[in-house]
């Protein structure tokens, strides 16, 4: 049983830190893609972009911290089964990550 938690917490922790990674460069991409067609870009949909671009990123970078945040609770909580199930050499140590943003 334990054996199963474990695993799972492992395939959770490299979901959340894909995730997190994955919302870093779709702030990157868009921002960077944004900036050099926004001379040329003008018109209301443009405008209208902008707009909903700002209230995007701020969340997403707010889910790029949840993201990094839960997967050091999870590696935390897998340390924590490892050590409980006696398992310790038997699963890999799980890194704590920064969010980039």
């Amino acid at each position: 049983m334990a054996q199963a938690n474990i695993t799972d917490l492992e395939t959770l922790y490299d979901k959340l830190v894909g995730s997190m990674h994955s919302a870093d460069q779709i702030i990157t991409d868009v921002d960077g893609a944004h900036a050099r067609a926004a001379e040329e870009w003008q018109s209301a949909g443009a405008q209208e972009f902008a707009s909903s671009w700002t209230d995007f990123k701020t969340a997403l970078t707010k889910m790029c911290q949840a993201f990094a945040a839960a997967a050091n609770d999870v590696a935390f909580q897998q340390q924590h089964f490892k050590i409980g199930a006696k398992e310790e050499g038997q699963h890999r140590d799980l890194p704590k990550v920064t969010s980039p943003r």
